[in-house]
């Protein structure tokens, strides 16, 4: 072995005294550890007795693991009791248990005084980010202990001289509307429309959560009517924080709006939404433009439409960095509710793609596939564009996911199909873009004539079955197989290749046999899966090494359903390999049987009745086209041999050849050849 300096200690001594730092005497170590007989209960309370903070933290991030054991009560009784000595971080960990254990309902109801007097105590801190964390086991418990946490969620909201405190009351009284099911909280209501308009900022933001927690629970009625001009005031609020949560929370309130409410709706935001671009407001309703006219769309008017292209395109004199790319996010949108892609709409798509900021170019090669769906005139300079940000560096990879959408709405595959082959063909360091490759190609040979790559791409997908990724197996037997039944006169040439892979002594190659067989299995009709691949697949399916056999159990299902309705000695081998599956000591065996059983049981009638079987004689009539057309091929290819020359060779005095006796009709033609030849010498003489 070679030595490399750089492997000497700079200073051994240093080095060893960092080391002594960070041992442990005997004593800590018995302290750190504990009893391995303990159960989570008890080891949970023990740390939290005589352990430190982290091993405590330990009982709250874990706390959903056993919360629904007995004896979990005793540990919520000890953290509720404790956690007032703990320090900030270690308090907001332990809100966030507290919400996962009420919201499973495991939270005992004995305690939920004691959770609301703890509570009320940590929201008393200056720390905004351990209060909103608490507000939400506020919240969640007020659902559950409505009554006497309404009474303190009221007091909050009125008295108390906190804006971030009273923004908590008002979040946890919309709680208390939803405990009650939105019965009887006339009052509660009230209270929350009137703490839409408070003069704080905090408490305003805070109430787009409380009537986004009504929307869900009010009947639709009274949402048009309460609160969507609760919701309209604050999307004119004149905060950028309270309209980054008012704006959301409108585009939600759509769903809930009847056509005659989104009329109205239309007519309020032409006087008040269009405001001037210069401004951190206009940048944020920017933000979410799309969304918010795409939930319009069905109600506007040919004005509603013609103000956003003007407010849209004002921004192109804006000249702020952020800007830009919000733009580019929200053109397809616009492009939507227009309908076509006018010549200003194309100029200002044009300048954004011309744009050299990353982040602009991002948002584009994001949104192309958007564009050319949407498009309906200009092809050929969208192709264009698509071309230029193939060519622009770290763009194709981005791109890569919509080359279908692009290549099918643009009519225009061959170029695409080009590209993408090349990638699946050399790339080999990423394996999620070659997935997505996949993915892409396939959708390209399920639409358009692709049979010129096949025989290049099909070396490839053979490469990556014996040696690729468990999703890059999976994705290449998918495409393979789609290939393989488009090429079914290539079917004895194909066929040896995969069965290979079945008697490979290498498991890769096992497992992509399955794979293939799993994809193929899907396609092909019962009778030809059967005939040509499952003799080879049942030998696998208790091979010697776990993932071949697992792989198998995966794929149980569509394996056991491709079986033709009157097999019935297969349909015997497969309940033989089920219970063998049953009967071993493997873990995960034994649970996907148990689960392929529940499943053949639902999914039976779904692939054995009269309209599959309709399907099935349709892929049986394709199959029996393709092998006739198959076996002419390969006759005529058996007739083409060269034709015998019937003129007799040269006599040769060396190598005297073989006399050929003629007809009586060949001697006939000649005499009458040579008679022809004297007739015209006696007319030349």
């Amino acid at each position: 072995m070679k030595f490399h300096s750089e492997w000497l200690l700079e200073d051994p001594i240093e080095v060893m005294t960092d080391l002594e730092k960070n041992l442990h005497s005997k004593d800590e170590i018995e302290n750190l550890s504990t009893n391995e007989n303990f159960s989570e209960i008890d080891k949970a309370l023990y740390l939290l007795d005589k352990g430190q903070l982290s091993q405590k933290l330990w009982v709250v991030r874990f706390i959903n693991t056993y919360m629904h054991q007995s004896g979990c009560d005793q540990v919520l009784a000890e953290l509720i009791d404790r956690l007032p000595y703990w320090n900030e971080s270690a308090q907001e960990e332990a809100g966030k248990a507290f919400t996962t254990v009420l919201c499973s309902n495991y939270f005992p109801a004995k305690y939920y005084e004691n959770l609301l007097l703890l509570i009320l105590q940590i929201i008393e801190t200056e720390t905004w980010s351990l209060q909103e964390v608490w507000g939400e086991v506020f919240a969640e418990l007020a659902k559950r202990y409505c009554k006497k946490s309404q009474t303190e969620a009221f007091a909050l909201s009125a008295f108390h001289q906190t804006d971030n405190i009273r923004s908590i009351g008002g979040y946890v009284l919309s709680a208390c509307v939803e405990a009650q099911k939105g019965e009887n909280c006339e009052d509660l209501l009230r209270k929350i429309y009137a703490m839409t308009q408070d003069p704080s900022s905090v408490v305003r933001k805070s109430m787009c959560k409380a009537l986004k927690v009504l929307m869900r629970i009010l009947p639709k009625k009274q949402i048009e009517n309460q609160v969507v001009p609760e919701a309209l005031k604050l999307v004119e609020d004149d905060s950028a924080e309270v309209l980054e949560s008012a704006l959301p929370l409108f585009c939600d309130l759509m769903d809930y709006c009847s056509y005659s409410c989104k009329e109205n709706i239309i007519e309020i935001i032409k006087s008040s939404f269009f405001t001037s671009q210069f401004n951190k407001l206009a940048q944020v309703k920017l933000k979410y433009f799309g969304k918010i006219i795409v939930s319009l769309r069905l109600c506007m008017d040919e004005e509603f439409r013609n103000m956003c292209v003007k407010w849209y395109s004002g921004f192109e004199t804006v000249k702020d960095d952020e800007i830009r790319p919000l733009m580019a996010f929200n053109f397809p949108a616009l492009l939507y509710i227009i309908g076509s892609m006018n010549d200003q709409l194309f100029r200002i798509f044009k300048s954004l793609e011309c744009d050299t900021r990353w982040e602009v170019k991002k948002c584009i090669a994001k949104q192309i596939g958007d564009v050319c769906r949407l498009n309906d005139s200009r092809e050929n300079e969208l192709f264009l564009i698509v071309q230029s940000l193939l060519d622009s560096q770290n763009m194709f990879e981005i791109i890569l996911d919509q080359f279908f959408v692009i290549a099918k709405t643009l009519k225009t595959h061959e170029k695409l199909l080009e590209i993408l082959v090349d990638y699946i063909s050399t790339n080999t360091s990423n394996w999620r873009k070659m997935v997505i490759a996949l993915k892409e190609l396939t959708s390209f040979c399920n639409t358009f004539d692709c049979s010129g790559v096949y025989e290049k791409i099909t070396l490839q997908l053979f490469e990556n079955l014996n040696s690729g990724t468990r999703p890059i197996q999976i994705h290449s037997a998918k495409l393979l197989a789609e290939i393989f039944y488009k090429n079914l006169t290539k079917r004895e040439e194909y066929t040896n290749k995969i069965l290979q892979l079945a008697k490979s002594d290498v498991y890769t190659h096992r497992i992509g046999y399955i794979e293939f067989c799993a994809a193929i299995s899907t396609i092909c009709s019962h009778n030809f899966f059967c005939k040509h691949f499952m003799q080879p697949l049942l030998l696998l399916c208790k091979d010697s090494v776990k993932s071949v056999a697992y792989t198998f159990a995966i794929h149980y299902v569509e394996f056991r359903l491709s079986i033709p309705s009157g097999d019935s000695d297969i349909r015997v081998h497969f309940r033989s390999i089920l219970n063998y599956y049953l009967e071993t000591d493997d873990k995960f065996l034994v649970q996907t049987s148990i689960i392929s059983d529940e499943k053949i049981d639902k999914l039976y009638n779904d692939y054995y009745n009269p309209m599959t079987e309709t399907k099935e004689n349709t892929k049986i009539k394709y199959e029996s086209e393709m092998a006739a057309k198959e076996s002419l091929e390969t006759k005529i290819l058996v007739r083409k041999k060269p034709r015998k020359s019937t003129m007799a060779p040269r006599v040769n005095s060396h190598n005297p050849a073989k006399r050929h006796s003629l007809g009586e009709v060949d001697k006939t033609e000649i005499n009458k050849v040579l008679q022809k030849v004297s007739n015209k010498r006696k007319v030349l003489k």
